[in-house]
């Protein structure tokens, strides 16, 4: 019987995996991790500008 630390090891071996290639079947997981990292680094952009505008106002 496994201890539940492993089981929960095991686990979040599987969701990263499973992120790695999000869609099964997609013949470009890379470009999918690509997407969502540009997706992110959109949104650090934008609120880094607010910062900027909030701090050029004041």
């Amino acid at each position: 019987m496994k201890t539940p630390t492993e089981d929960k090891k095991k686990r979040n071996h599987n969701s990263l995996s499973e992120f790695s290639n999000t869609t099964k079947g997609t013949k470009y997981p890379l470009h999918d991790t690509i997407n969502f990292l540009l997706k992110i680094n959109l949104f650090l952009l934008m609120f880094l500008n607010m910062c900027l505008i909030l701090l050029y106002i004041y």
